[in-house]
């Protein structure tokens, strides 16, 4: 009668050092980092993957034969091919992250949403910064520094989980 009564928290019994952030956790501290997910053997985490990555690959792809193109031909194919294949790599990417969020329990998603708001502060903050630099300097700030937001988030996503030991 009791157990029913009482709320009895699990602890984690495998931890054997209180001093240690990582020693008891499970998190995978290098796939949040490097790849901005919470683990790296789930199937829509390696569908995740697999959608980035060749998503990636066909953007280098594309603009390494515009670049070719370019040099033996003297066309300006790059430039169309990196112009119109960014954007499109990119929303592709952000579909497939959509998805693999939607897959995730409750927790997780918890965890990724907080990660993005995280890298999105980052990016208007950043964005504030580099426009008031190009004001007082005239340097234009490349739109390549977005990608900094990547490891932003998988920061975010760390700093986020800390709280779920």
């Amino acid at each position: 009668m009791e157990s029913l009564l009482y709320h009895h928290p699990m602890y984690n019994t495998t931890r054997r050092s209180s001093d240690s952030d990582v020693a008891g956790s499970h998190w995978p501290w290098g796939s949040m980092f490097w790849l901005g997910t919470l683990s790296s053997g789930s199937a829509a985490t390696r569908i995740y993957h697999r959608r980035a990555y060749g998503a990636l690959g066909l953007l280098v792809l594309a603009v390494a034969i515009g670049i070719a193109m370019d040099t033996f031909l003297g066309t300006g194919t790059s430039r169309w091919l990196a112009g119109i294949g960014t954007p499109l790599a990119f929303a592709y990417i952000s579909w497939s992250f959509y998805r693999y969020v939607h897959e995730l329990d409750e927790l997780a998603q918890r965890l990724q949403f907080e990660a993005v708001l995280i890298a999105f502060l980052f990016v208007v903050l950043g964005g504030i910064v580099l426009f008031s630099v190009s004001i007082f300097t005239g340097w234009v700030a490349h739109p390549v520094w977005v990608l900094l937001a990547e490891p932003v988030r998988g920061v975010g996503l760390i700093v986020a989980a800390r709280r779920y030991r």
